[in-house]
């Protein structure tokens, strides 16, 4: 039996075991040196209706610091038909292509773009109605740029140096490395990648020719032919610690030219099937930190960049040495890497044939060994084989015969990862990999089902049938509704159970919901109309309504509408309006005076704020009116209904006219029947309001009456409602504050005067 370690010295022992664990195999990510610029550019909807293509809006978008490069990141975008976005830097003249779908795939952002500045615009299809974008936000370098990771140079001498293998790339949102492997997926043009677990995030970029880093340090990008979009649901991966921690995934083609990253690079890893011996030599492709100039490799302490010597930073870099060991599924080796080389490939030096995925370091200037993960591990050989065939455990519901079970409302989430390929659908011939699902409709009318939620995070295509499984009847079929994902309206019978699949176009897999809209919605008739007040009504969802009658006379094709009712206050000018914050879809208003089945018509508006709507009707008092709001174009989403006396064009600005410490503010709807609140604050004495139709400026004492005067009011606060008379739209008047017994302004009356606010009645 061995001896038992002493006690005192066992828990030190393990302690200094964990330190140096801890210190010597630290993860060679390295973060991407930058920082968010908030930004609020909206385009506006544009139309194009010219028979070709044509620029509809151009934006620069300029930086205020000296950044080297940025990638810009949009809100929302509309992008009809062919219609897309062209992304230009000011610097070198760079272009990036994006349409609807490859907007989708980059995450909504772009590549990443040299320079601080770049020329954005949207170019619209021929005959397209509403285009439009709005942009979020900008990541942008830090104009020093200097890194500052663990040294782990394996040696007193740094012998990486420059290289250009086309199968190795840059993966950027976090630092990391990855490389094109030989195994091919389901799209004969496409292969697989592998690199580190722990660098998986999403959002990503694999980017390929990666010239030259700036002195400073500074990472400068390939062309955008050159970067692709990492398909984060195509992918696995494990951050399981060293011997378990790799990535699998596929890129999207690149989107200005349509190539995947095989058919860009031509050449591809092939995989070692078992590990060779110890000490064989192998090489390292990768892009580490680098703070040495070109060709100056003779130097131990450069995996940290300081700006002036930063030209290799982050950019391909090679370097062979022997392996060390092999225990298990880790491989240990002593080829020089940096931060930046997680992911990366090694490989035996005289085949090039790969044998890890290197991840973590561990090398000194006197000792130790960097190390990585075997290819020969059985989860990733399995995730390999899972994502290149789909050969994996398929979903429970991947078979028609054993469908889930949809109810109204959202459901999910779901996923299609490792489904076949099953039935074919009908509006898309490369859909492919679907799952099923039973629905058993309890009202006759319009149904919709649709896969537009945020958890949808691949291109779906979704067709819905009648009958039974063996002999299914298809009713509706659609692949692009609401951007890459799917979404169908068809009339359902009562009582009848029909069946739905969901696929991906050209064999994409993921995860999604589907909601489910059905008849008897509250307002979704125009004889039970939902009643409205004045002020700010809801929120509501037409997620659930049908078409109604009359057809619409702006707007396009049939929306799936609600009704409300209100009873006019006075008899006057009346507005409403969708344009509230929280409106979620492209709506559609129509007014009419009444009854239901002979409506009369006395508006109807689209687009009045963006994508909202706003329309004002005169009304008498004590009628009731139906005012009808539905979705563009068929489209779902909620909504605040507001409704105010007069035209809401009313108005306030302030005239400079204070002589004393005293403030005055207004606040409250300047239109008729709405409430002005005045607010005297800071008085040192009497504090009143009055208001007054004379704008003319009076001096006085030293100070300055912004209006006549007509009346007063005594009080640090005074509410005013604006008669309900149409005939106060448009008329001015003043409102001012006065201290009265005030220490500054007037001597004699004693007194100060506030600023003046000019009401604008609307």
């Amino acid at each position: 039996m061995p001896r038992p370690a002493s006690p005192r010295l066992a828990p030190v022992c393990g302690v200094l075991a964990a330190l140096v664990a801890v210190v010597a195999m630290p993860a060679q990510q390295v973060p991407l040196l930058g920082h968010w610029h908030p930004v609020a550019v909206e385009s506006g909807v544009h139309a194009n209706p010219m028979p070709i293509a044509g620029v509809v809006w151009r934006e620069f978008l300029v930086l205020p610091e000296a950044n080297p490069w940025l990638r810009v990141y949009f809100a929302d975008a509309n992008l009809e038909g062919d219609s897309y976005l062209r992304i230009a830097s000011l610097l070198d003249g760079d272009v990036q292509i994006l349409n609807r779908k490859s907007l989708e795939q980059w995450s909504n952002s772009t590549a990443y773009f040299n320079g601080n500045g770049v020329m954005i615009e949207l170019v619209a299809a021929p005959g397209t109605h509403k285009n439009f974008v709005e942009i979020e936000r900008v990541f942008a370098a830090d104009v020093i740029a200097d890194v500052q990771p663990l040294e782990t140079i394996c040696g007193a001498t740094d012998n990486r140096v420059p290289s250009s293998d086309p199968r190795a790339g840059r993966i950027l949102g976090v630092g990391c490395s990855g490389w094109i492997i030989s195994t091919a997926t389901t799209n004969p043009n496409e292969r697989l990648h592998l690199s580190a677990g722990h660098c998986y995030a999403t959002g990503q970029v694999l980017q390929f020719n990666v010239p030259a880093s700036a002195s400073s340090c500074a990472l400068i990008n390939p062309p955008a032919n050159f970067q692709f979009a990492i398909d984060s649901a195509g992918s696995l991966s494990n951050n399981g610690g060293i011997g378990n921690d790799w990535w699998v995934f596929k890129c999207f083609p690149n989107s200005n030219t349509g190539l995947t990253t095989f058919q860009a690079m031509g050449q591809a890893f092939n995989l070692a099937t078992s590990m060779p011996a110890t000490s064989t030599t192998l090489v390292n492709w990768g892009y580490g930190v680098d703070g040495t100039p070109a060709n100056d490799g003779a130097n131990a302490s450069s995996c940290s960049c300081a700006s002036g010597s930063g030209a290799r930073n982050q950019t391909q870099q090679t370097h062979t040495g022997p392996l060390t060991a092999v225990s298990g599924t880790t491989i240990t080796h002593q080829v020089d890497t940096c931060g930046g080389n997680s992911g990366s490939v090694v490989a035996i030096n005289a085949t090039g044939v790969a044998i890890a995925i290197h991840t973590n370091a561990g090398c000194t200037t006197t000792t130790g060994s960097n190390s990585g993960t075997a290819v020969t591990l059985g989860a990733l050989q399995t995730a390999i084989t899972a994502l290149s065939t789909g050969s994996s455990t398929p979903p429970a519901n991947d078979a028609c015969a054993n469908a889930t079970v949809l109810a109204r409302g959202n459901n999910g989430p779901f996923s299609s990862l490792f489904a076949t390929a099953g039935s074919p659908f009908a509006c898309v011939p490369s859909g492919t990999n679907d799952v099923w699902f039973t629905y058993a409709a309890t009202a006759t009318g319009l149904h919709t089902f649709a896969t537009c939620s945020a958890t949808r995070n691949f291109d779906t295509v979704l067709e819905v049938f009648s009958g039974t499984c063996a002999a299914l009847s298809s009713l509706a079929c659609n692949d692009d509704s609401c951007t890459v994902g799917s979404s169908v309206t068809v009339t359902l019978t009562a009582g009848q159970t029909y069946r739905i699949h969901v696929g991906g176009f050209n064999a994409a897999v993921g995860n999604f919901d589907i909601a489910v809209t059905a008849p008897n919605v509250a307002g979704d008739d125009c004889t039970a109309p939902i009643p409205i007040v004045l002020g700010q009504n809801g929120i509501y969802t037409n997620n659930a309504a049908t078409l109604s009658t009359p057809a619409w006379t702006c707007g396009l094709g049939n929306m799936n509408d609600l009704w409300f009712s209100f009873t006019a206050n006075c008899t006057a000018p009346t507005t409403f309006a969708t344009c509230p914050v929280g409106r979620t879809l492209d709506t559609v208003m129509s007014i009419y005076s009444g009854a239901c089945a002979t409506p009369t018509l006395l508006a109807c508006n689209d687009d009045f704020c963006t994508l909202g709507s706003q329309l004002t009707v005169n009304m008498t008092a004590g009628q009731t009116y139906l005012v009808r709001v539905g979705g563009y174009n068929n489209t779902f989403g909620s909504f605040f209904l507001t409704a105010a006396c007069g035209t809401s064009t009313g108005t306030m600005s302030t005239n400079l006219t204070a002589c004393g410490s005293a403030t005055f503010a207004v606040t409250g709807s300047p239109n008729i029947l709405g409430t002005l609140q005045c607010t005297v604050s800071g008085a040192t004495g009497l504090p009143f309001v009055g208001y007054g139709f004379n704008l003319t400026p009076i001096p006085f004492c030293g100070c300055t009456f912004g209006h006549n005067w007509e009346a007063a009011f005594f009080g640090s606060v005074t509410n005013l409602t604006i008669p309900c008379d149409p005939f106060f739209i448009g008329l001015q008047f003043g409102l001012q504050g006065m201290d009265l017994g005030s220490t500054t302004g007037c001597a004699s009356p004693q007194l100060s005067t506030t600023n003046t606010v000019v009401v604008t009645i609307g």
